[in-house]
């Protein structure tokens, strides 16, 4: 059984409508009522076409959808809000001073923002607004107190600057700072780079253990600055204010020298590049003279220039020529100064050396001081050739004094040795001209000399003095001969050989001897002393022996033989030299053995035997006679 109740309207007992239908709309209640679904009740079928402000519109709507629309009875999202001109939306706090705590959103045609409000004063501050051009955002703008600290563009983001040029901009009239911390003390508050790939690949990151920054680049540490403010470029520990290092060579790090440090377990090494036509430098300086040293290198002229307190002091032209104390050396090395000076010097007693090399051996030649004997040595062909020993003495060929060894020696209080095998000790050698090869002086004077004349004949002699001399005369080697020379000069019959008290002992002649003139009856050519046997050529004789003396072709015959039979015209023969032809010649002898007689000896012309004739013109002799005479006459040679 059903039951139907018709009505219009349904109203309470003040008479205020409960229910009304008007037309195809039924309104439920009035103006300041409650509607209450009771929980667990369910209201289906329900359409609403808004919710009306008691105006002439509709207020709120809410469609089938579960779209609201404020401002409009089509929305088209979950929440739509339409007005015309400035749609604003407001958050107020009710508690307490409810003026203060307002919060707005509205949108005015092609901004929106977000604003604080204050009732009481009408004002309000803008802490959000965006900017939109068509459909597009321009731009993103955050406010505090009023003042824009920061804009998103379609650039980048910009704080402190309206127009950032990159993704993220930081501007500020007094030191900008842009701050990551860590709110413990270990973290490692970090700045990422990374890429589609990764997005840490590169790092700034600070290490609150050690108090150190680390930047990283492809996943790697690449420099890191430690708490005491050394800086280490691929070195996590760094050894010095900069310590860049390729790779580790192992080596430790000299305090006196650890501000700047390049390293690798290869070779390492710091350019300075700048323009081909300007130089590049290392400027040492202090507090008195900013750059009182320098080393320079000029491209201009590709010369390496070293400056001390503030001069060039030494310069390496582009043609490898060092000067020191020039600019423009003319060798490999040239130093100029008033008192120039180098110095080699060792720091044991052992040897200091200067080498000259080749491709083939760098100490090839050497100059070496030999601080163990202190002796100086030249060395040519890796064999040592001169040499100074600690005395002064100067030797070539040899190392050590003495004339046992050969070699050349110069002794320090002036003497000369010279010492050759198998060879001549010496060689003077005078071009061109007539004249000194060598000069013999005293006390500076010159007291003889050892020239030449006549191109090829050789003189020797004192120069001052009245001084003697020799002149080796060559005659085209016809006919040499020595001749007198006084005062360096040739001279006839004025210097004597030997002198009283000072003779010459033996004099060996192979031709003639001139004396007191220069005539063929001048020459005496022959001085012979000799022995010779005589005897008689009648009888038989015994006890023979002689003696002689030649001088020219005059000859002295001494003699002693006796007769051992008798006879008469007895001959002496054997006499040493034939007698001349111009005449006979007579000699004396006395007879010794019987009566003591005197005889004659007469020898004929061209003859070599003397007949013997008693002063009385008898020429018989008798058994036992001996003679002992003598006879000088003339030869024939």
């Amino acid at each position: 059984m059903s039951s139907i109740l018709k009505v219009d309207t349904i109203q309470d007992q003040s008479g205020n409508n409960i229910i009304n239908e008007s037309g195809n709309v039924i309104t439920i209640g009035a103006s300041g009522d409650t509607i209450t679904v009771p929980a667990g009740a369910t209201v289906s079928g329900f359409t609403s076409a808004g919710i009306d402000d008691n105006a002439t519109s509709v207020a709120i709507t809410i469609n089938s959808s579960e779209q609201v629309g404020i401002g409009t009875t089509s929305p088209d999202t979950l929440l739509s809000l339409e007005k015309n001109n400035a749609p604003i939306i407001q958050f107020k706090d009710t508690s307490g001073a409810t003026d203060e705590k307002i919060w707005r959103v509205n949108g005015l045609n092609d901004a929106y923002r977000i604003q604080t409000w204050n009732d009481a004063l009408n004002s309000n501050q803008v802490a959000y607004q965006v900017l939109r051009s068509g459909v597009d955002v321009t731009n993103h703008r955050f406010y505090t107190e009023d003042s824009e600290r920061m804009r998103l563009t379609t650039t980048g983001l910009g704080i402190g600057t309206t127009s950032p040029s990159r993704q993220l901009t930081v501007s500020g009239s007094t030191a900008p700072v842009i701050a990551i911390v860590d709110t413990g003390t270990s973290g490692t508050p970090s700045l990422f780079f990374g890429d589609s790939s990764a997005d840490n690949v590169g790092k700034i990151q600070y290490a609150n253990s050690t108090n150190s920054l680390s930047f990283v680049v492809n996943s790697s540490e690449r420099m890191n600055i430690a708490n005491s403010g050394r800086v280490g470029i691929n070195v996590t520990s760094p050894s010095g204010l900069l310590h860049v290092q390729s790779a580790s060579s192992g080596a430790s790090v000299n305090s006196s020298g650890d501000e700047i440090i390049a390293e690798n377990s290869a070779n390492a090494g710091i350019s300075i590049l700048s323009g081909n036509s300007n130089q590049g430098q290392l400027i040492f300086g202090d507090d008195g003279d900013n750059n009182v040293g320098r080393l320079q290198y000029d491209h201009s002229d590709n010369s390496m220039q070293f400056i001390t307190n503030a001069s060039e002091r030494m310069r390496i032209l582009s043609s490898g020529s060092v000067g020191i104390g020039t600019a423009s050396p003319s060798r490999k090395l040239q130093v100029v100064d008033t008192n120039s000076v180098v110095s080699v010097k060792t720091s044991n007693d052992t040897y200091s050396s200067v080498f000259f090399g080749d491709t083939s051996a760098d100490n090839v030649g050497k100059v070496l001081y030999d601080h163990t004997n202190d002796s100086l040595q030249i060395q040519v062909n890796s064999d040592e050739k001169m040499r100074i020993d600690s005395s002064g003495n100067f030797m070539v060929g040899k190392t050590a004094t003495g004339i046992g060894s050969a070699g050349a020696e110069f002794k320090s209080d002036g003497r000369i040795f010279s010492v050759v095998s198998g060879n001549y000790a010496g060689l003077f050698n005078r071009l061109s001209s007539d004249g000194d090869i060598v000069q013999l002086r005293k006390d500076g004077t010159t007291v003889g000399s050892i020239g030449v004349a006549s191109s090829d004949n050789l003189t020797f002699g004192a120069t001052t003095g009245g001084g003697s001399g020799l002149l080796f005369y060559g005659a085209g080697g016809t006919s040499p001969i020595i001749l007198p020379m006084k005062e360096n000069a040739q001279i006839d019959n004025a210097v004597d050989l030997g002198g009283n008290g000072n003779a010459f002992k033996d004099l060996y002649l192979g031709g003639g001897l001139y004396v007191g003139g220069t005539g063929t009856a001048n020459k005496l050519d022959d001085y012979e002393e000799g022995t010779w046997t005589p005897g008689l050529d009648s009888v038989s004789s015994s006890n023979a022996h002689g003696q002689y003396t030649k001088i020219g072709n005059v000859c002295t015959a001494k003699f002693k033989i006796s007769a051992d039979g008798s006879g008469s015209n007895i001959n002496i023969t054997g006499f040493p030299f034939t007698s001349g032809s111009g005449c006979e010649q007579q000699g004396v002898s006395r007879e010794t053995e019987s009566v003591g007689d005197l005889y004659f000896i007469r020898i004929s012309a061209s003859n070599t035997v003397g007949t013997i004739i008693r002063y009385d013109a008898n020429n018989s002799i008798t058994s036992n006679d001996t003679f002992e005479g003598q006879i000088t006459y003339i030869t024939n040679t």
